[in-house]
């Protein structure tokens, strides 16, 4: 996949990404020998990195604040992610944008110093696994509450379908997308990209909810890396994780932390529509 492009190809339902590659891959059945416990790991290791990489680049590459600072900000944005509370969080970053901060600023000085914190934190073992997944939701509750919310036309339903890098099983996503325009969805297709091409991609769409199709375990790790990404570059925009399998969707709703799962495409556009009429009540 080095090197790869996305090809575009449009219709009048949505436009389809494809990397060259990917257009001569079928839905062969690929090894599945990965551990949810070592998922688990490399999903910590992996989030703690996007986390920090996506937060910075929304400001405008200054230097942070230090994360070690005795009594600084960022050890009290680190402790109000801990909290059982996720208002605490919410309430700081408020604060800070009330004192001048916007929110590209709020990301780059305040929380990605605060996640890479929390990161470091846990790998010298002073958090367990439960408590950065803790912090982490309350991460995205604060991106999703202060984030600017882009204008969406009244009368779309648009979506983008996609699989995460390595994924191989290409076959019933398209054709999920191709049922879905039928019923009018505005749904653009990205298949086989790498992982900075799709969340770029996504992020230049604005859609109103994405659909992540899930085939085999081994792309989980690549899954919950991507939903991190998304979750910061488009924060207000629900993500649900789709697949035939319901042992394979429910491991990737514990290890990624996704809005919603669905198994099959009936399940999966119903709730997709739930979770887009939901954000257009906000």
């Amino acid at each position: 996949m080095n090197g790869e492009r996305l090809s575009r190809a449009g219709d009048a339902g949505g436009r389809t990404f494809v990397a060259e590659s990917a257009a001569n891959q079928t839905d062969a059945p690929v090894a599945e020998d990965t551990r949810s416990e070592d998922l688990r790991e490399d999903a910590v290791r992996s989030l703690a990195e996007e986390v920090v990489a996506r937060l910075a680049r929304r400001g405008g590459g200054g230097a942070a604040e230090s994360p070690h600072q005795p009594g600084s900000l960022i050890d009290a944005f680190c402790t109000a992610l801990l909290d059982t509370d996720q208002t605490t969080a919410l309430g700081l970053g408020r604060q800070a944008m009330r004192d001048g901060l916007d929110f590209d600023r709020l990301c780059e000085i305040r929380l990605a110093p605060a996640a890479r914190r929390l990161g470091e934190l846990w790998e010298e073992d002073e958090l367990s696994f439960a408590e950065v997944t803790l912090a982490t939701s309350r991460l995205f509750f604060v991106l999703r509450k202060l984030a600017p919310r882009p204008s969406v036309a009244v009368d779309a339903r648009s979506a983008v379908f996609a699989t995460p890098p390595g994924e191989e099983h290409l076959l019933g996503v398209t054709m999920a997308a191709e049922r879905a325009r039928a019923v009018g969805w505005h749904v653009d297709l990205v298949v086989g990209g790498l992982h900075d091409e799709i969340v770029d991609r996504i992020a230049a769409e604005r859609p109103e909810v994405v659909g992540l199709s899930v085939g085999s375990d081994r792309t989980l790790a690549a899954l919950s890396r991507l939903v991190v990404a998304l979750r910061i570059a488009v924060p207000h925009v629900p993500v649900v994780i789709c697949g035939s399998d319901a042992d394979r969707i429910a491991r990737a709703r514990d290890i990624v932390g996704a809005d919603a799962v669905a198994q099959g495409f009936t399940d999966a556009l119903d709730t997709m529509d739930r979770l887009v009429e939901a954000s257009r009540q906000l």
